[in-house]
């Protein structure tokens, strides 16, 4: 992608930038190269590298999709560094900006629905085994809550099934859909949009 800087033209590897920032007209780039700016609105930019998996997360931030971690409702987190996300872009629909992403990269979501989670999406790469619990020690999502044991259970997104595997660790008895219940030592086999909860506990949590 080729820009101006200092009059004159500047190749941007699109696939080393983390994210653009727009300062009163001028775009800053994020990433694994020296920071470079240059003059664009980022209205404009957005429209000319809508094809090459930035999204746009809040007036003055367009994120690359394929780095996104985690999605929030008033943040993205990026190698560990926290981007803003703009209401009326978190809110384009049901999940709008996940949906957004979604479009631009292969990885699996667990999306908070309930509890202190709502509205938080955590992205899972292929074949992953992201282990959720209450203890920091073990888990990879932290789940603050008495009836959710240390390791409570593991999920791996099966990206060539599009679906997932759900493997209960603790004697907490996992609840799908509000109907089936996952014993401890007991693995099944679950779908994006498919709810589930550790029973007796206000955190829900979506497959995406």
């Amino acid at each position: 992608y080729t820009v101006t800087v200092d009059k004159e033209p500047y190749d941007i590897d699109l696939d080393s930038i983390y994210y653009f920032e727009s300062r009163k007209r001028i775009i800053f780039t994020h990433g694994q190269g020296e920071t470079v700016h240059f003059y664009k609105t980022i209205r404009d930019l957005e429209k000319e590298l809508l094809s090459y998996g930035f999204v746009r997360c809040h007036r003055s931030f367009l994120v690359n999709a394929k780095y996104v971690e985690e999605v929030h409702r008033e943040y993205i987190i990026i190698k560990g560094e926290k981007i803003p996300v703009g209401r009326d872009y978190y809110e384009q629909g049901d999940g709008g900006i996940w949906r957004s992403l979604r479009k631009w990269n292969k990885y699996g979501a667990i999306i908070g629905v309930g509890g202190s989670f709502d509205g938080v999406i955590f992205r899972i790469k292929p074949e992953a085994e992201i282990v959720f619990g209450s203890d920091a020690r073990y888990s990879d999502i932290v789940i603050n809550d008495n009836v959710v044991g240390e390791r409570q259970a593991i999920i791996i997104f099966h990206q060539n099934n599009k679906d997932y595997s759900l493997w209960n660790l603790s004697t907490g008895n996992i609840i799908v859909n509000d109907k089936q219940k996952i014993l401890k030592g007991e693995t099944v086999k679950l779908k994006a949009r498919d709810v589930f909860e550790t029973e007796g506990s206000p955190n829900r949590f979506e497959l995406g």
